[in-house]
C-alpha cells in the first residue's frame, strides 16, 4: 500500500486539470465546448520545429544540457528579446527550462521555509498557492488593480502602490517580500512589498 507524504495529502486537486477533465467529459456527451484550461495549443506542433528536433537529435543533442541551457540557444533567446520585445538581456540572465511551472516551482521550493507568507497578487495562476504550500509556505491573496499612472505600477487592494505607499494590511513580518505573478496579467510589470 502506497502511502503519500503529509506534504501531498495537503496540496488541493489541479482546478486547471479538474476543469479540463469536465471539458472532455462534456466534449464526450456531444457538448460544443471550447477548452480554455489547460493552455495547449489547438493546433500540431509545426513543420520547422519537428524538423530542428529532428536535426538537434542526429547533430547528438542529447545528452544532459549544461544547468542553464546550451549556450547557443541563450544567445538566441536574447537575440529574439532584442529584435522581437525591445528588451536587452545577456546570456547569463537567461536560464532555459522545461517551463514556467517547473521554474517557479523549484524558485519557491529554493526559498521559502516553513511558515514562511508568500504574496500573491490576484488574478494569479492557480498553482501558485499549491506551489506555496507544497513548500511548507503560507499563501497570501492579495487583491490587485492596475494604476491609472503612467508607470503602470502595480497596486494592492486596487487603491495603494505597494511601492510608494505603506504596505497593505495583509503584510505581515512573515510576509515574504517577493511577490509571485506571472507576466502575462496587466499588474506583473512592478510589485513590491514591504512587511508592517
Amino acid at each position: 500500500m502506497s502511502k503519500l507524504s503529509d506534504r501531498l495529502n495537503r496540496l488541493a486537486p489541479s482546478a486547471t486539470l479538474v476543469m479540463s477533465q469536465k471539458s472532455n467529459e462534456m466534449k464526450s456527451q456531444g457538448i460544443d465546448v471550447i477548452n480554455l484550461s489547460v493552455g495547449e495549443p489547438d493546433f500540431n506542433t509545426p513543420d520547422g520545429i519537428k524538423e530542428s528536433a529532428k536535426q538537434a537529435i542526429d547533430d547528438n543533442y542529447s545528452r544532459y544540457s549544461p544547468v542553464p541551457g546550451y549556450p547557443g540557444l541563450r544567445k538566441a533567446i536574447v537575440e529574439k528579446l532584442k529584435r522581437e520585445n525591445g528588451l536587452s538581456y545577456t546570456a547569463s540572465e537567461i536560464l532555459v527550462s522545461n517551463g514556467a511551472k517547473q521554474s517557479v516551482c523549484n524558485t519557491v521550493l529554493a526559498l521559502i521555509n516553513d511558515g514562511d507568507e508568500v504574496i500573491i497578487p490576484a488574478p494569479y495562476w492557480v498553482s501558485y498557492p499549491q506551489m506555496v504550500k507544497l513548500a511548507g509556505g503560507i499563501p497570501v491573496i492579495v487583491p490587485t488593480g492596475c494604476s491609472p499612472r503612467k508607470d503602470d505600477r502595480c497596486t494592492t487592494g486596487g487603491s495603494h502602490h505597494s511601492e510608494d505607499k505603506d504596505a497593505h494590511p495583509l503584510l505581515t513580518k512573515q510576509s515574504y517580500r517577493q511577490c509571485i505573478q506571472q507576466g502575462g496579467t496587466p499588474c506583473a510589470r512592478r510589485c513590491g512589498a514591504r512587511p508592517r
